[in-house]
């Protein structure tokens, strides 16, 4: 007397090694998202910022905004591709001075 007559059907091991694949891709998924907001840290910045501002040429701008306490923040500019790099201090509070092309 075989299994499916036991339990009125057959087992397939193509559905459970599917099943199973399916949850190993849902964990390594999840892992993988916490490795990378662990990673890289939010910064925020004043609402003044935004896409397309205008900067004054020739000139030192100030840039500042908040990070993880202790955080490293790195600015690369889009004229020049000059990367610029601060410190957060223990609140989280860093600010770096851009120079603007002519």
């Amino acid at each position: 007397m075989g299994l499916h007559r036991l339990y009125g059907h057959t087992l397939n091991p193509l559905k459970y090694f599917m099943k199973a694949y399916y949850y190993l891709k849902v964990i390594l998924l999840l892992a993988f998202s916490l490795i990378g907001t662990l990673a890289y840290s939010q910064i925020s910045l004043p609402a003044m910022f935004s896409d397309n501002m205008v900067l004054q040429q020739q000139s030192d701008v100030p840039i500042w905004g908040k990070a993880k306490a202790n955080g490293k923040v790195k600015i690369v500019t889009s004229w020049d591709k000059r990367t610029y790099s601060a410190a957060a201090d223990s609140n989280g509070k860093w600010q770096v001075s851009l120079k603007t092309p002519s």
